[in-house]
């Protein structure tokens, strides 16, 4: 059995920027980079409640929606009550699944991300909890994602058949699915995105000009009844029943309960199972909010995995690592060290990956 010895480094890198800052696109170098903190800045900041009996969004059926062979949707959601199969957004229908879907599991309160071609489940969605989430097929693979960290993935080599079924934000009319909860910047891509590229548009701003980006509502009209588009697409939504809210993510104070239930210190906790084979759940406590970087080194100080690479909340955090680098290869057998540092702490623990 060979050993390779390698280091997790989490950096926990204390932004100045307010908690509810966005990214910029630098259209010249095709990249995001955080701008400087603007306190005066006066944005649009919206979402919409859905109450999940009748409430949804009609996005239309146009064909560029139809997406077959790749597709990434990403948005932000908070699930104020899980009442069932909560849908988050649908184009198709179901049982069999024709077209694609994105909800929550009521059977264990995953995130449920189905195409037809194989159906996964990430990690439990919090109620009355702000989530980034993302779904992503790359023409073989499913993943799921929450808050820039990979909660799931499995094998479904194919094409998603194609449906002219609206897109619906909220609701699956199919089977009368609906959400109870809030929703926030959603997009559609017609390619399928990196994790890297994920993290980075967690707080990112779009123009709605992005190549690949085939649906962008950024929900900041905070009135009327249509819901934007700003590709150059032309799928704006018909909102029905949903109503607009102040209540976005990364904005606002936290109530006496949630500030008590908070960490008091960071924390670096054991990894569990260990020893594992192929994956291992990391967690650790962030006292407040912070722009968190989780990386995986080598012993010669080799770059193999970005783990998490985003402005993170405070709270009792986890990331999972299935034991493959930033190609999706897998990783030899050994021994492991990971590594949390911040301003005031660093500390190392040992793991160990079985093949």
């Amino acid at each position: 059995m060979k050993h390779i010895i390698a280091v997790i480094s989490i950096s926990l890198l204390f932004s100045q920027a307010p908690s509810n800052a966005k990214y910029v696109h630098d259209q010249g170098h095709g990249m995001y980079t955080a701008p400087r903190p603007d306190l005066s800045r006066d944005r649009n900041d919206f979402s919409l409640e859905f109450d999940g009996i009748s409430n949804n969004v009609d996005c239309g059926s146009d064909s560029i929606l139809g997406l077959t062979d790749q597709i990434t949707i990403e948005g932000w959601v908070r699930p104020t009550a899980i009442d069932g199969w909560d849908a988050i957004l649908n184009k198709g229908t179901c049982c069999p699944m024709v077209g694609y879907y994105l909800g929550i599991n009521p059977v264990g309160n995953t995130l449920r991300w189905n195409i037809g071609l194989g159906a996964i489940d990430g990690d439990p969605m919090v109620v009355d909890e702000w989530v980034h989430v993302a779904a992503v097929f790359d023409g073989a693979t499913m993943r799921t994602y929450q808050n820039g960290v990979e909660t799931g993935s499995v094998g479904a080599p194919g094409t998603i058949s194609f449906t002219t079924d609206n897109l619906k934000l909220a609701s699956q009319d199919a089977n009368d699915y609906t959400l109870h909860g809030s929703m926030d910047d959603f997009r559609v891509w017609g390619t399928a995105l990196t994790q890297q590229q994920i993290q980075e548009h967690m707080s990112a701003e779009l123009t709605g000009s992005e190549e690949g980006l085939v649906g962008y509502w950024n929900f900041n009209e905070g009135a009327g009844d249509t819901l934007n588009d700003l590709t150059p697409n032309g799928n704006s939504g018909l909102i029905s029943g949903a109503e607009w809210s102040t209540d976005v993510p990364f904005q606002g104070e936290l109530t006496t309960d949630q500030a008590s239930a908070l960490p008091t210190r960071y924390v670096l906790h054991q990894n569990h199972p260990n020893p594992f084979n192929p994956v291992t759940t990391l967690t650790y406590d962030l006292p407040k909010d912070a722009s968190v970087s989780i990386l995986i080194h080598d012993m010669m100080g080799g770059l193999v995995r970005t783990l998490v690479h985003a402005r993170q909340r405070a709270g009792h955090r986890s990331v999972r690592w299935d034991a493959t680098d930033d190609t999706g290869a897998p990783i030899s057998a050994g021994l492991y060290l990971y590594t949390i540092q911040t301003k005031d702490l660093k500390e190392t623990r040992k793991m160990v990956l079985l093949k």
